[in-house]
């Protein structure tokens, strides 16, 4: 179990890094920073050698290295979410952008694989820790799957919710509405971000 744990949060922060590589390839000041040349060699070893740097720090540190790439994924990402921004908007770049739907769908993948990732490292280091502790191998894998089947059935229902509020938010915003739609895309949104915040608490306060 400890090498699959290992060999999907890897795949799993890939495809986020991958994902929020090309959202920051889209934006008009890294494609004016590499002169237009998004796929060259040069570009992909400067972007690269930043996030290296960054595990390097890390990795210096004794920090997370999953943790740090996550923070330059969302560091990566948020440069393609900035310039839909109205501060922006009618700067004449906007047009250059990958389409705002586009981009809220993609980060929200970014942030699911990210939270995957982190997840089910987590669930490898109880792996050390647990047999430490004199919990029996069988036991700890029989709790470590049910946790996995619980945490991915709450990822996959939360990320529904999420695409059906981009989904209902694009609709507001582009179509005239009515109150009660509003009203209820509002308080759906605010349930979600309430259960994720009691989810999220939960774990941190009263389970190990």
């Amino acid at each position: 179990m400890k090498h699959r744990l290992k060999a999907v949060s890897i795949f799993m922060l890939t495809f986020a890094y991958i994902i929020s590589y090309y959202l920051l390839c889209s934006t008009p000041p890294y494609q004016n920073i590499v002169k237009g040349e998004i796929l060259s060699t040069r570009s992909i070893i400067l972007t690269n050698l930043v996030t290296a740097s960054f595990v390097a720090f890390a990795y210096f540190h004794k920090k997370s290295i999953y943790k740090t790439i996550a923070i330059v994924c969302i560091l990566f990402s948020s440069f393609a979410v900035l310039p839909h921004s109205k501060f922006l908007i009618g700067s004449g770049e906007i047009e250059k952008f990958i389409p705002t739907e586009i981009t809220a769908v993609m980060m929200l993948g970014v942030i699911v694989f990210l939270m995957f990732a982190l997840r089910f490292k987590k669930f490898e280091e109880y792996l050390k820790e647990w047999p430490l502790e004199g919990v029996e191998e069988r036991e700890i894998h029989k709790i470590l799957k049910e946790k996995i089947k619980f945490y991915s059935v709450f990822n996959i229902l939360i990320s529904g919710v999420c695409l059906f509020l981009i989904a209902t938010g694009f609709k507001t915003f582009y179509e005239n509405a009515s109150a009660s739609f509003v009203v209820f895309t509002a308080f759906l949104g605010l349930a979600v971000i309430t259960g994720c915040i009691a989810f999220i608490s939960k774990s941190i306060f009263f389970t190990k």
